[in-house]
């Protein structure tokens, strides 16, 4: 009578459950240990079977095998329920599925509604051999602590545990922690993986050996997410472990969550997404990548959008995102460092398209022979950005696309190149652009090559602001580094930016131009400053422009200043206020000592000062110490163009003959060519040199002139200056008016038609001649000659030089 009353409960339960979708019954473990495949070991002395809800969670372990397993598809498999029960599963072989029937159905759940005291055990489920798949939910410590640990296989087999799912992965939620643990030759596939998913959570996936982890779903995974307060999730990922991760999106660190991806040996990650990758996303999340030994990872996206498509780190409304690569020994393959490949736009310190603020922070760090290629780099895009590179590490820019290290207003970008950093643009770079602050620094290095920064197109320090905002940016250069730029170089490009190049050694090398403040229309100027001391050094295939303006509008104040030994070398021009205002000081004041040049300005065609529109206003200023070399200088038109002579030296380049040496032919209102304290000193350089405008009285002092070097140097014009003029070498040729003494050296020469008011003293072995062919040079003062007195006589005329002395 009982057994018949046992079959028809049993026969009536079986009724009940067919009416409803969601399963056909509950058993439960009820056993210490044994196989799954044991009737006894289930509270209904049934095996589970299709569309059963299998729970474990007397504190017992199932054991699957093969031929040791389930009888068919389950609806659930849960290890550990409410109340701080747990379970176990030790599967090394065999095969468990789920199936879907209904809604919320087909589900795996470890460490399911456990509690996550620390006291509270874990519920674990242990493959190392087997298959599992899973039709629907896989939750690893749902409210609870549950771990899935993935293991099997050998090198002569490489096949380990495989766990499938074919929809989402929790690992750790809902207050959970979840540990899911990938070894040796073991594989793992899911749709999506949310690890860390919500308030209090913590998931954590790691891998080893040669675990492989596939993630092929449409919609978004993250590591580190939160509904409601902040879930913490990790990835990490060691010694040949590779993982696929091909969703829309992929965050670590979101909606205040922390999430973090770590990388070492030769753990290769690849990331697949139609939409983006975001590390630190808003207010309070914290993202991390941290890359070692040969590791790599590599970005791709199919979304060619500027911001649909971009690898977001530390973006909007005060989320954090850094990125450390290191780890190698050398450029080789087989000794290279970590290695991150993002095959679209890297934004590192953003606030996103939608302007959210506060705006997040961003940092990159790349050391020891560490690489990143990215498609395309902003960094302080509204947010901060922080860059480091040193180590022998490397940044590459790929494509041709711009780098923006600093970008929209509120935007402040610090970065720095040191030992034997390398960062290289294919494309444009702009530091501090559009109303932000950005400062760059190439460091000394410590033993090597040092810093490089390489740029393929133009690089603008300090770009577009506005009427009201301006952008502020800095690039200091130091000794033993160097800046290479394929295009043209601009310090202050446009309204209302400031730029400034500050350089302690190190080298500049131009393709295009050297542009220090250039305007075009807007409000405000821009300005530009340019200051060097060392041995740097800076060399432009084109012109060097100071103080530049195009498109109208208010020009640019362009300053540059060359100290100690420094040197700038335009292989065409030097042009001094373009449309604007520029001052080019060459010199510090103080003498070079034996084996240093001093400061050199080198012009190989010209010296153009004031130019463009009526309002500009040029000033070279040639101090003691400075040097300045070019075939000629002249102006075109402005309000003034001045060359002040203070004790440093011109050098001619070629001899006069389209133009003067120094000549006024423009419409430069006010054109002064000022000796002052320290005096002129003119080297003709073996040429014929020919100054049309006057060298004029600039100080209370009165400097004086010195010529210096074989050729000529002709004087037109009124001379004013009050020093004394010695002639050392060649020959000066008076053809306008001077008001000096004059001492002509031995070898040297005195000649002209003009008039001298002074005396002259042409002593042993200096030769005195009057005229150019036959003409009448005038000496106001006294005369000694210790020399050749030159005269020359026209037969055919009948005229001869005459030397005119009244003193």
């Amino acid at each position: 009578m009982k057994q018949l009353l046992k079959m028809l409960l049993l026969s009536l339960a079986a009724i009940a459950v067919c009416a409803t979708p969601a399963w056909a019954a509950v058993v439960n473990w009820n056993v210490a240990s044994g196989d799954v495949s044991e009737p006894l070991n289930w509270d209904t002395e049934l095996v589970p079977t299709t569309g059963d809800q299998a729970i474990i969670s007397n504190e017992g372990t199932a054991t699957i095998s093969a031929g040791n397993t389930f009888d068919g598809a389950l609806l659930y498999l849960d290890l550990g329920t409410t109340g701080g029960s747990f379970g176990n599963v030790e599967q090394t072989g065999g095969a468990i599925t789920t199936a879907v029937n209904g809604s919320n159905t087909g589900w795996l759940r470890i460490g399911n509604r456990t509690g996550n005291a620390e006291e509270n055990p874990w519920s674990t489920y242990d493959m190392s051999g087997g298959t599992a798949s899973i039709a629907s939910l896989t939750v690893v410590g749902l409210g609870g602590k549950g771990k899935l640990l993935l293991s099997g296989g050998t090198e002569e087999t490489p096949v380990g545990a495989a766990f499938t799912c074919t929809s989402r992965v929790y690992v750790g939620d809902s207050t959970g922690t979840g540990i899911l643990d990938m070894s040796e030759y073991s594989s793992f596939s899911a749709l999506y993986l949310s690890v860390g998913r919500s308030g209090g959570n913590m998931g954590t996936v790691t891998m080893s050996g040669h675990a492989n982890m596939a993630v092929t779903g449409t919609s978004d995974s993250y590591f580190g997410t939160s509904n409601v307060g902040a879930g913490t999730g990790a990835l990490t990922m060691e010694g040949d472990a590779t993982a696929t991760i091909s969703n829309r999106n992929l965050y670590v660190g979101d909606g205040g969550g922390t999430g973090s991806l770590t990388l070492s040996g030769n753990a290769s990650l690849t990331s697949t997404t139609t939409g983006t990758i975001r590390m630190g996303q808003g207010n309070g999340s914290v993202g991390t990548l941290t890359m070692s030994g040969r590791s790599t990872m590599i970005s791709n996206n199919s979304n060619t959008d500027t911001w649909g498509g971009q690898f977001w780190i530390g973006k909007g409304a005060g989320g954090k995102g850094t990125v450390t690569l290191s780890g190698g020994t050398g450029y080789a393959e087989e000794t290279r460092g970590a290695k991150l490949v993002v095959n679209h736009i890297t934004n590192i310190g953003s606030y996103g398209p939608s302007g959210e603020l506060p705006a997040g922070k961003g940092f990159l760090n790349v050391h020891e022979y560490a690489q990143l290629e990215t498609a395309g780099l902003f960094m302080a895009d509204g947010g901060s950005g922080t860059l480091l590179i040193d180590g022998h590490g490397q940044v590459t820019v790929t494509g041709g696309k711009a780098t923006t290290l600093g970008g929209a207003p509120t935007a402040s970008f610090s970065g720095e190149l040191k030992d034997n950093a390398y960062f290289r643009a294919t494309g444009d770079v702009v530091l501090g652009d559009n109303r932000s602050t950005a400062e760059l620094t190439l460091t000394s290095p410590t033993s090597g090559t040092g810093a490089a920064l390489q740029v393929n197109g133009a690089l603008y320090v300090g770009n577009n602001g506005t009427d009201t905002d301006t952008s502020d940016a800095t690039l200091n250069i130091n000794a033993g580094t160097s800046v290479s730029v394929g295009g043209h170089m601009y310090v202050g490009q446009a309204d209302n930016a400031r730029g400034t190049v500050v350089m302690n050694g190190g080298s500049i090398t131009t393709g295009g131009w050297f542009c220090i403040a250039r305007t075009g229309g807007g409000a405000n100027g821009t300005t530009g400053t340019l200051t060097m001391y060392d041995d740097a050094s800076i060399s432009s295939a084109s012109s060097f422009f100071v103080g530049n303006a195009y498109g109208g509008g208010n020009g640019g104040t362009g300053i540059a200043t060359l100290n100690d030994n420094t040197r700038i070398s335009s292989n065409t021009d030097i042009r001094i206020a373009y449309g604007g205002v520029g001052t080019l000081t060459v010199g510090d004041g103080t003498a070079p000592e034996e084996g240093e040049t001093g400061a050199v300005a080198h012009a190989s065609t010209n010296i153009m000062l004031a130019e463009g529109n009526t309002s500009s206003v040029a000033t070279l200023n040639l101090n003691v110490g400075g040097t300045v070399e070019t075939p000629y200088i002249t102006s075109q038109q402005g309000t003034s163009a001045t060359l002040n002579f203070d004790g440093g030296l011109l050098k001619a380049l070629e001899n006069t003959t389209e133009s003067p040496f120094i000549s006024n032919p423009g419409t430069v209102t006010s054109f002064a060519l000022n000796v002052l304290d320290g005096g002129a000193r003119i080297d003709t350089n073996g040429f014929d040199a020919t100054i049309t405008e006057g060298l004029l009285d600039g100080d209370e002092l009165g400097g004086g002139l010195t010529k210096l070097g074989d050729g000529t140097l002709t004087l037109g014009g009124a001379n004013t200056y009050t020093g004394a003029t010695l002639v050392e070498a060649g020959g000066l040729s008076v053809t306008g008016s001077l008001t000096s003494n004059v001492t002509v050296a031995d070898g040297a020469a005195l000649l002209g038609t003009g008039t001298i008011v002074g005396d002259v003293v042409a002593g042993a072995g200096a030769t005195l001649a009057p005229g150019e062919s036959i003409g009448t040079l005038t000496v106001t003062g006294n005369l000694a000659i210790a020399g050749t007195f030159d005269v020359e006589y026209d037969s055919d005329t009948q005229t001869i030089d005459l030397l005119n002395v009244s003193g």
